[in-house]
Order: C-alpha cells, then structure tokens, then sequence
C-alpha cells in the first residue's frame, strides 16, 4: 500500500459451497482492510447441462471460467483497482 500498490481477496469455492470457509475469508478481508469478491453464490447456480465445474476433478468447466473472469473484471472496475482507474 505503501507504494500504491492495490489489493483485493478473490475466493473461487470449491463445489461444496462451504460458506463457513467463505465467511472466515470475508472476515479477514474485512480486518485487513481489502476489497473482497464473494462468488460462492454465483457458482452454486447453473443449468444441469452446462455446470460451472467438471464432475469428475471439480475443475471450472468454460462456463465457470468465464463467469468468474467477467465478475472478477466488474468488481475490480467499480472498486478502482484497474489500471487506469
């Protein structure tokens, strides 16, 4: 920060959607002062034939990927923390 650099936490949740791991990481996010996206809700929602997570090593199918990368772009848009900003 001292040097103007800019932070922010992302946490891209496992299928599971544990929203304990994703409360703790809210937590810190807010003591430590940081901007911080949730997308547990966003990734547990999505058609049955187009998943936003590979059923068999839970890697992000294209959809999830692409969800994320466009959510992840908006939210550091409006936070200021894109070049340019």
């Amino acid at each position: 920060r001292e040097q103007g650099a800019a932070f922010a936490l992302l946490h891209a949740p496992f299928p599971r959607y544990n929203r304990a791991v994703e409360a703790r990481y809210a937590a810190m996010a807010e003591h430590l002062g940081v901007p911080h996206l949730k997308l547990i809700d966003l990734l547990a929602v999505a058609p049955p034939d187009d998943p936003n997570y590979f059923p068999v090593n839970r890697h992000f199918t294209p959809r999830g990927n692409r969800l994320i990368a466009e959510t992840l772009a908006r939210f550091l848009d409006r936070a200021g923390l894109l070049p340019g900003n």
